[in-house]
């Protein structure tokens, strides 16, 4: 696997931050009250980031998002959260340019039933879905931490979770039990192995097809022939 691949992020980034532009538009609750723009030395390309004013009644903060930014920076001054965004960009974009970022494979498998006597459905019926997602994966060289890329934000890199599992929050979402993640690298090898996997499960869904089709059905299902699993 090719070592130091980084599509996405120019390597010779700077990370100082400078330039920072203040804009006042609006004071209202929950309103957006500032546009900072962050710029890179050495770079046109700019960082926007959008400061909004929040009151509860009893306290007032504002709060930061902006691109790169993986979570909204909350600060009730507002010179103390442009310090904490400036020094998250700095970490973001120290992290983006710095990581041999690589191209991993995260499969999914999901699926579940439904039964008449469950008051939620009302049909009787079990599915099977395989997703195969793309996602960068790279390991901080200072930290050793295993991280990702999610909104062009660095994150933890997820874990992976089985069908038996229970509910288990991974970095900002939910991951039910129905669900079972893995993780590996996106080689050429690996895609034709996903490739000949999701071409055995057509063949799968098209013999089940044929096996309850309106000629079939009948003697199939009285017969209790079950298609071959062999296949996989």
């Amino acid at each position: 696997m090719a070592r130091g691949y980084n599509s996405d992020f120019n390597n010779h980034w700077g990370t100082r931050m400078v330039g920072v532009q203040l804009n006042f538009t609006n004071s209202a609750t929950g309103k957006k009250v500032f546009d900072w723009h962050f710029d890179i030395a050495g770079k046109r390309e700019r960082i926007p980031v959008e400061v909004k004013a929040y009151n509860d009644g009893a306290n007032m903060w504002f709060q930061a998002t902006g691109p790169h930014l993986p979570q909204g920076i909350k600060a009730t001054d507002i010179n103390e959260l442009r310090q904490q965004v400036q020094e998250n960009l700095t970490q973001q974009v120290t992290l983006l340019t710095n990581i041999e970022w690589e191209d991993w494979f995260e499969v999914i498998v999901d699926g579940d039933n439904s039964d008449f006597d469950d008051s939620r459905y009302s049909a009787l019926g079990a599915n099977l879905k395989v997703q195969v997602n793309r996602l960068k994966r790279g390991v901080d060289p200072n930290s050793g931490k295993v991280l990702t890329i999610i909104n062009g934000a660095v994150t933890d890199f997820p874990n992976a979770t089985r069908l038996s599992d229970d509910d288990a929050t991974v970095g900002p979402y939910t991951v039910g039990k129905s669900k079972e993640k893995s993780y590996i690298p996106a080689t050429d090898e690996n895609r034709r192995a996903i490739d000949a996997l999701l071409a055995r499960m057509q063949e799968l869904r098209n013999s089940i097809a044929d096996f309850l089709s309106q000629e079939n059905i009948t003697e199939t299902l009285g017969g209790n022939a079950l298609p071959s699993l062999s296949k996989l």
